[in-house]
């Protein structure tokens, strides 16, 4: 099994590779471009290039997300691709999407395989890794829906395979990464009361720790704007929206300026 897990780590990881260097060597699509020809229901979006670069340029000058600049999710995603901002810059800040979506198709393999046969299992995994609009999306766009997809399925797999704990850690991480991870929740305790109803009230119970450990230093510092930012009703993310621009308004032009064309020349 360790062979399997390999080999479609590898492949989906090769095929990502690729689609990730033919990003940075061209560049993304125009933001809101046109669609995909050969699949009409397809349009490249840029949110990496157009909302998490800008986002975290301004967390590098040591703005804080919620309270000083606008930012919609909560902060692991943010924070995750922050090191590797820092580092590299923008073709470095995609590292942690690349990998986590190339780590998932073994993950998809264990969650298939605890159901149906090693075959079913493996055709599952690969498909993960080779499907053209997971490849398209997250292997070249890099949309930002992993991490969060990762701990999710990791989250089922390991709720299959008796690791009750495991599993709502790996499910509070995924709502860290992203909040629309939160709908699962509902279908996610109605399995657990119905195994154990005493275990399903410790399990929600590290999913809520999890979350409020995660959200802390944001829920002291800037509950509000948190709580607010986290709603969908404040769509912050065309450019940060800053606490007090009165204060910045004299450089803001020139920091933007500046920004857009560093990341015009990734």
């Amino acid at each position: 099994m360790r062979r399997t897990l390999l080999w479609l780590f590898t492949v989906s990881l090769l095929a990502r590779i690729i689609l990730s260097a033919l990003r940075v060597t061209y560049g993304p699509p125009p933001y809101l471009a046109y669609p995909v020809p050969w699949l009409e229901a397809i349009r490249l979006f840029d949110d990496f290039g157009g909302y998490y670069m800008n986002q975290l340029f301004y967390v590098a000058q040591g703005y804080l997300p919620y309270r000083d600049i606008g930012y919609n999710f909560p902060p692991l995603f943010l924070y995750t691709l922050y090191p590797f901002y820092i580092l590299g810059g923008p073709s470095w800040a995609g590292l942690p999407i690349v990998i986590s979506d190339a780590a998932t198709a073994p993950v998809v393999f264990l969650l298939t395989r605890t159901y149906a046969s090693n075959k079913v299992a493996t055709a599952a995994g690969l498909g993960y890794a080779l499907s053209p609009l997971i490849l398209i999306y997250e292997g070249y766009l890099w949309i930002g829906n992993q991490p969060m997809i990762f701990f999710v399925v990791l989250s089922l797999y390991l709720f299959g395979a008796k690791k009750p704990m495991g599993s709502a850690i790996a499910l509070g991480i995924a709502i860290l990464f992203r909040q629309q991870a939160l709908f699962i929740l509902p279908a996610y305790a109605f399995l657990a009361f119905g195994q154990d109803r005493k275990l399903a009230a410790r399990l929600l119970l590290v999913v809520i720790g999890v979350m409020l450990v995660g959200s802390a230093p944001f829920l002291l510092l800037a509950p509000g704007q948190y709580l607010s930012s986290l709603s969908y009703l404040p769509l912050y993310n065309w450019t940060p929206l800053f606490a007090n621009p009165a204060v910045i308004r004299g450089a803001y032009s020139e920091v933007t300026i500046n920004f857009c064309t560093s990341v015009s020349r990734v």
